[in-house]
């Protein structure tokens, strides 16, 4: 499942860099150059553990959208990098860090949920993998500070994939600029 994992996670991101740079080149233009083995590696020893393959594969196409997320961002900015569902900012290896040492800081979040998005510039809301081996091990869950926290999402893989088909036939898109 690993290899397996990593490229289906390559291909579906694929789809989604190349829906951007078609239909919205602003957004596109924010995506970073992939992530070094370092940055992964400090990652993993934030977090304790071994990322979720999927999420080392997606890091390594891209490393986050745009710049550090903070309030007062020109609304241009954060409108731009926040493409993914639900208006997310897909998070850099680097952001995830302070992200995930907030978040772990709260009772309910598990340590085993390594954060790759987020509400722009908030972090109260976003997503996450599961690293935790088990039933929902690389599973994409969501998080909100204020009510609810669902760990048992599809695999990242999927998550993507669907994410791309959404796209590609027009039932989701980004905001326009």
């Amino acid at each position: 499942m690993t290899a397996g994992e990593a490229a289906q996670v390559t291909a579906a991101w694929d789809r989604i860099r190349t829906w951007l740079r078609k239909h919205v080149p602003a957004s596109y233009a924010t995506l970073q150059p992939g992530a070094s083995p370092e940055e992964l590696d400090e990652v993993e020893t934030v977090v304790g553990m071994s990322l979720p393959v999927g999420l080392q594969a997606l890091w390594m196409c891209n490393n986050g959208s745009g710049g550090p997320m903070v309030w007062g961002d020109p609304e241009e900015e954060v409108v731009a990098r926040a493409f993914l569902p639900q208006g997310d900012t897909f998070v850099s290896a680097a952001a995830a860090k302070p992200l995930y040492l907030f978040n772990t800081s709260m009772e309910f979040y598990d340590r085993a949920w390594i954060p790759f998005a987020a509400y722009d510039p908030d972090g109260f809301t976003g997503l996450f993998v599961n690293a935790a081996p088990g039933d929902f091990h690389w599973r994409v869950g969501h998080w909100n500070h204020k009510d609810q926290t669902v760990p048992e999402g599809p695999l990242l893989s999927v998550w993507l994939k669907e994410a791309a088909t959404a796209l590609e036939q027009g039932q989701w898109a980004p905001p326009a600029l």
